[in-house]
């Protein structure tokens, strides 16, 4: 409609980390949040391939990562890239995150990067998932913080 302007969707980064197979994480994370979110609302859910392919960044033998058409990575993966459109509300991300969480009880930390910050979160709490929103939404100061 005339006089209407585009909404910017919400960017967020998602990456993890700690031992184990961290990229399976980050695959099935994303495979998760594009079943839970794109039901919910207009999102774009897509990994993000390790521009390094894995390799060690000093030792000049990066490798090009494999990619499906949507930019799913087959090789190594950096992270998660979400594209949220009008609607999109953090309770339902981090509800998401949750559900994902209590499925896979020993998954890496967390960490998620919107335009007011960044937050990491460990367990599905219900403290997690009142930081995430807060996080997200911007309306305190966020950081790491540790959960035991």
């Amino acid at each position: 409609m005339e006089g209407e302007h585009e909404v910017e969707p919400v960017r967020i980064r998602i990456e993890l980390s700690g031992p184990g197979d961290v990229g399976e994480d980050t695959r099935d994370l994303c495979a998760w949040l594009r079943r839970t979110l794109n039901s919910r609302e207009h999102a774009s859910v897509r990994l993000l391939p390790d521009p390094t392919g894995g390799a060690d960044p000093t030792d000049g033998a990066a490798a090009d990562a494999r990619t499906e058409a949507d930019g799913a990575a087959y090789g190594p993966v950096e992270g998660i890239d979400l594209a949220l459109g009008h609607g999109f509300a953090a309770l339902n991300l981090a509800m998401s995150y949750a559900s994902w969480r209590a499925a896979r009880p020993t998954s890496p930390a967390v960490t998620l990067t919107g335009r007011h910050g960044s937050v990491t979160v460990h367990d599905g709490s219900a403290e997690d998932i009142r930081r995430i929103v807060t996080a997200l939404e911007g309306n305190a100061a966020t950081g790491g913080g540790h959960r035991p």
